[in-house]
């Protein structure tokens, strides 16, 4: 993925959440402490978010874990 400028991140915090260790998680992946910390200075560097969310889909009855 760096090859081709594609930065993937991995929020610890939910992960431990879901009970996936920070070992079982791909070596090209970046482990980060807080998703919402990493996001908030990626919008200060310009990125935006385009967020995504099962309850925001017509019809859906998923709704977030936490």
């Amino acid at each position: 993925m760096d090859k081709d400028g594609v930065r993937f991140d991995i929020c610890m915090t939910a992960a431990r959440a879901h009970d996936v260790s920070a070992e079982s998680v791909l070596p090209e992946i970046v482990q980060v402490g807080n998703g919402w910390i990493s996001l908030t200075g990626y919008q200060q560097n310009g990125y935006s978010m385009i967020p995504f969310l099962d309850r925001a889909i017509p019809g859906s009855d998923r709704m977030n874990s936490f």
